[in-house]
């Protein structure tokens, strides 16, 4: 900058300062010095110092180094760098970054419903037999069966603004085996009664099946490198009987009748006379619209020889029948509910009368 640009800039910071500038004038030499870093400084010297000449400010001060917004970067990117190491560490082993293959794959379990059941048409809510219908009956019979002594063993403590979900889930505690219903060792999954085959004992104690698995990366770290085409593996595994149950009453739990119902069938084909898939197998068949196959398993419960559901599946037979067309039968077998004066006594009575 050569003397004559310092004078007159030295006039024009003084004029400034003081106020002689107009509007117009103002704005025009503050947009320059927004533009020119050496006037720039000299504005801030001035106006720190007013009574040092203003050229002196373009001398002594070295030209602006514009090392600002490079610190700047540089602190954002060691923040997001550790950031994402702690996110790292945070993650699930199965999700986190790999040195060698880039992503870890997820393999996710899927159950595969056979055509012949996918086909079935699913009945209307209120032509099903409701889950809550089938844990009421399981309550009460829980409540029935235990004795004093037991009772007196299970000791649930429960504030009186605790839910009826929290109360659920300290009953669902209970161990395995501790009630019996004529005889038979019972527990309950997700509310809902099943006879416990760990202690009534069989051969073996497995299920074996085919497991079908999805592997891929999941979408948030796909990247260009990486495939993203799923791909299915087949895999026979052998998992106990107790495992796989709980699970296929979750999906009974959870209205999903049509995965059930395929596990129930993978059950009976291992063990044909598992009362328990038969029973709940029975119930997923009604809701599907498949009466004469509910009929079918629900007449095996009641001839089996754990006598657990058999109160229940004549109950639900007399559903079937009714949903058959076969009246007069549905009828004789509400004499014989009315007779045991059992839990669906009272709704025998009430069903018999609307038959007539």
């Amino acid at each position: 900058m050569n003397s004559e640009n310092l004078h007159n800039d030295s006039d024009l910071l003084r004029r400034y300062f003081a106020g002689e500038m107009d509007e117009l004038e103002k704005n025009q030499f503050e947009k320059r010095a927004a533009d020119d870093p050496f006037l720039s400084d000299a504005m801030d010297g001035f106006e720190m110092s007013p009574d040092v000449p203003a050229e002196s400010e373009f001398r002594m001060r070295p030209p602006r180094k514009h090392w600002r917004p490079l610190l700047t970067a540089g602190v954002i990117l060691c923040v997001l760098a550790g950031f994402a190491l702690i996110l790292n560490q945070l993650l699930p082993e199965r999700v986190k970054f790999d040195d060698e293959s880039n992503q870890t794959e997820l393999k996710t379990e899927i159950e595969v419903i056979p055509v012949s059941i996918d086909t079935m048409k699913e009945a209307g809510n209120s032509e099903q037999i409701q889950v809550s219908e089938i844990v009421a009956y399981a309550n009460n019979f829980r409540a029935s069966e235990k004795t004093e002594e037991e009772k007196a063993d299970t000791i649930v403590i429960l504030d009186e603004n605790d839910s009826e979900e929290e109360l659920n889930f300290a009953l669902e505690e209970e161990p395995f085996g501790i009630l019996q219903n004529q005889g038979a060792p019972i527990t309950f999954l997700f509310d809902l009664m099943v006879a416990d085959y760990r202690e009534i004992g069989r051969e073996r104690d497995e299920i074996s099946y085919t497991r079908v698995e999805q592997t891929g990366t999941p979408a948030e770290f796909e990247n260009q490198n990486t495939l993203k085409t799923a791909e299915l593996i087949e895999t026979v595994v052998e998992i106990p009987y107790v495992d796989y149950l709980r699970k296929s009453m979750e999906f009974f739990a959870d209205y999903a009748f049509k995965k059930a119902l395929a596990r129930y069938e993978i059950i009976l084909e291992q063990y044909p006379d598992d009362v328990n898939a038969l029973f709940y197998g029975g119930l997923c068949y009604f809701n599907l619209s498949q009466y004469s196959k509910a009929l079918e398993q629900f007449e095996k419960v009641s001839d089996h020889p754990l006598i657990i559901f058999e109160e229940e599946s004549l109950w639900y037979a007399v559903k079937a029948l009714i949903k058959l067309g076969k009246k007069d039968e549905a009828s004789k077998l509400l004499d014989t509910i009315i007779l045991k004066g059992g839990f669906y006594g009272p709704d025998a009575i009430q069903l018999k009368r609307t038959l007539k």
